[in-house]
């Protein structure tokens, strides 16, 4: 049977018998799988969806593992960009411990979105994208450290760039929980070495990403030549000789 609907004075359409929750509790919708440390769980509040970032029962008393996730929000927190991740809250949850409260992204991973051949335009746009979201946050003298396609997201809905998972990232004002950390194939030389980062060592793991999309394109176009002068320059091994700046790309 249909739910009742009611109009008030003031012409507001009222339906007493509202489909989804509205309530201030996570309504637990599934656990999402996830490597590492951490897990991932898509729930429901306030009639949206959201993701909890905890950790994973056999870490979630590890005070280092705690150490990382409080770090990840505090580095979170402090960004807000179209193009990044957005960070609510660090929340108590119920059967998962200590989690981060941020927004449920709806679409694939980078890699998965290459393989439906997007146009020419769309990968533009996200290379676009991916180079604001550095321009933004490597002045608040933060390193990702983990740029990948996995930690690229893309929007079913405008085909917009979310990029994802700064708990390997790194601050300046953090003097602990500086653990190496990295995948061997987007990270660069001094990364490899437990060197000091900085965001010449991101502008490289970005050079890898370029390097994936240009190489899934096709047919071939006119950009790509330009694109793989841009890759050869982002992965110079020694760091001087990359572009300094993510404005500079």
């Amino acid at each position: 049977m249909a739910s009742e609907v009611f109009s008030d004075s003031s012409g507001i359409i009222l339906n007493t018998n509202l489909s989804y929750n509205l309530s201030e509790e996570f309504t637990i919708i599934e656990e999402i799988p996830s490597s590492g440390y951490n897990c991932l769980v898509k729930v429901m509040r306030y009639g949206k969806f959201f993701v909890l970032k905890g950790l994973k029962e056999q870490y979630a008393q590890n005070s280092l593992y705690q150490g990382l996730l409080k770090k990840e929000f505090d580095i979170l927190l402090q960004l807000n960009h179209p193009n990044i991740v957005r960070c609510y809250s660090l929340e108590q949850i119920n059967n998962f411990g200590l989690c981060i409260v941020m927004d449920f992204i709806d679409g694939k991973t980078l890699n998965n979105f290459l393989k439906t051949n997007p146009k020419m335009n769309v990968r533009l746009r996200i290379v676009k994208q991916l180079l604001e979201a550095m321009q933004y946050y490597h002045p608040m003298q933060i390193v990702h450290r983990d740029i990948k396609p996995s930690n690229i997201l893309i929007t079913d809905n405008g085909h917009n760039v979310k990029i994802i998972d700064f708990g390997l990232a790194d601050t300046d004002y953090y003097a602990v929980f500086k653990e190496p950390a990295y995948t061997k194939y987007y990270a660069s030389p001094e990364q490899l070495e437990g060197g000091k980062l900085d965001c010449r060592s991101d502008i490289y793991s970005f050079g890898r990403v370029l390097q994936q999309i240009c190489s899934s394109s096709y047919p071939p176009h006119r950009h790509l030549p330009k694109f793989r002068k841009i890759i050869k320059r982002c992965t110079q091994n020694k760091r001087e000789n990359r572009y300094q700046k993510a404005e500079s790309v």
